[in-house]
Parts: structure tokens; C-alpha cells; sequence
């Protein structure tokens, strides 16, 4: 045990990893709403390519296509009146 820290060497390296996890792990950013609506407002029409892409190639997949079509159709109309409320054009 050592006299400056009260802990024993064992203790004490698993403190040293678990800090350095810590350090070493992602960092998450500081999200106000102004900050994840201007984010939502730059990334949503990629989004909404992509998600149009999706519905397009589910058409070719037997079975699954209405399905996909439905929920991803969903999403677009919902994205795009947030995005639309959120002043984009």
C-alpha cells in the first residue's frame, strides 16, 4: 500500500487503466437544440437522398418492398416538415 495514496499497487494500476479508458474514449459534444436544429437542417437532405435510395432498391427485393416503402415514406414526410419548420427550403 503505498503511504501517499492508500492504495495498494493493484488498485492502483486498475485506477490508472480506468483513467486512461477514459481519456481514451469518444468525447461527446456539448448539444444545445439551436446547435442540433442548424445539424438536422445541413444533414437532412442527404438523409432524405439516401432514404429515397432505399425505397428504390427495396422495390427489387421481393416481399420487402411495401415495407420498406411505407416506413421510409414515413420518415421523409416527417423529416421534411421538420425541416421545413425549421426554416429550409
Amino acid at each position: 500500500m503505498s503511504a501517499t495514496t492508500g492504495l495498494s499497487a493493484s488498485h492502483s494500476a486498475e485506477l490508472e487503466q480506468l483513467f486512461n479508458q477514459h481519456l481514451n474514449a469518444p468525447q461527446v459534444e456539448n448539444v444545445t437544440v439551436d446547435n442540433a436544429k442548424s445539424q438536422f437542417k445541413k444533414i437532412w437532405p442527404e438523409v432524405k437522398q439516401g432514404l429515397d435510395l432505399l425505397k428504390q432498391l427495396a422495390g427489387i427485393v421481393p416481399g420487402v418492398g411495401p415495407f420498406v416503402t411505407i416506413g421510409a415514406g414515413a420518415i421523409v414526410a416527417a423529416g421534411d416538415a421538420a425541416y421545413k419548420a425549421l426554416g429550409g427550403t
